[in-house]
């Protein structure tokens, strides 16, 4: 899965190198397999902005400047 998440980051931030590229890959899976739970265990009505608010957070981390 590390594998996947590092092309996305790649895509999104080609100059990192490889080593930022993979820490950032492994920060977005944790961040993810953190907050799963929560999302999975909101009521149905509440897990689209559940799900919105992870993304929220990827794409933020994910434009930080490197």
């Amino acid at each position: 899965m590390c594998d996947r998440a590092e092309e996305v980051v790649a895509a999104i931030a080609p100059a990192l190198t490889p080593v930022k590229r993979r820490r950032t890959a492994d920060v977005c899976i944790h961040v993810a397999r953190a907050l799963m739970p929560g999302i999975l265990a909101a009521p149905p009505a509440d897990r689209g902005d559940a799900a919105t608010d992870l993304k929220r957070v990827l794409v933020g981390y994910l434009r930080m400047p490197a």
